[in-house]
């Protein structure tokens, strides 16, 4: 019968798995393309980390507390009339945080934002008057929109927003109908889907300085 495990050997394993994946930590800044497999990574590395932990004696074993002024917190972001977060997506996004890296959803949060802002930045170039009146054809150019928005629509998707998932997939059909005025304003349109990004953004800061406070107030208990 093989030796117990203790948590210092889990987190052993852990460290050498992040080095075998060569994620060891955040690198600055991940490109977007990795985004998807770095989170991949972390949770093949959460779940190895379970099975283990699982196999530990009884008194080993921790269990991540959920605070209630997360969990509230949430509620506004999973309701259904905002449509800002898909809860399970977002959630296995949550549970990858560790205490060892309690600024891991804060800089994936960072990350995502960024880029969508990036996006919206190209987007909002392609639809401008002076750049339409600069074409050939006097038309935005509909197949590099529609690529940036099929970009931003796997990020939004890997990262749970719904909401900007739905509203770059509205947008994609008015590109397709090469309908300008659509696509500048109203239902489905760029204004909207930058409206959802910034409703979204503004939730995410909240949440975020929520959950550093309650991880401040978890390590200032500990040392008491």
């Amino acid at each position: 019968m093989g030796k117990t495990k203790t948590l210092d050997d889990l987190e052993t394993e852990v460290r050498a798995f992040d080095r075998s994946a060569r994620v060891p930590c955040l690198p600055r800044p991940i490109p977007r393309s990795s985004l998807p497999f770095y989170i991949a990574a972390r949770k093949q590395k959460a779940a190895r980390f379970m099975r283990d932990l699982h196999a530990a004696p009884a008194d080993l074993r921790h269990v991540p507390s959920h605070p209630p002024q997360r969990s509230a917190l949430e509620q506004e972001a999973y309701d259904e009339k905002n449509k800002l977060l898909n809860k399970s997506q977002f959630q296995e996004l949550l549970e990858l945080q560790t205490d060892e890296e309690p600024e891991f959803v804060a800089e994936i949060v960072e990350m995502y934002l960024t880029d969508t802002k990036e996006m919206l930045g190209e987007l909002s170039e392609l639809f401008s008057e002076d750049k339409v009146k600069a074409s050939e054809d006097g038309k935005p150019d509909y197949t590099t929109a529609r690529a940036v928005l099929h970009k931003l629509k796997g990020s939004s998707s890997t990262f749970g927003a719904d909401g900007v998932q739905q509203k770059c997939e509205e947008l994609r059909e008015h590109c397709i109908n090469e309908s300008l005025e659509k696509c500048r304003a109203g239902e489905g349109s760029l204004e909207e889907l930058q409206s959802n990004v910034d409703d979204l953004s503004g939730f995410l800061a909240k949440y975020t300085a929520k959950i550093k406070e309650i991880y401040e107030l978890s390590q200032g208990t500990k040392t008491d």
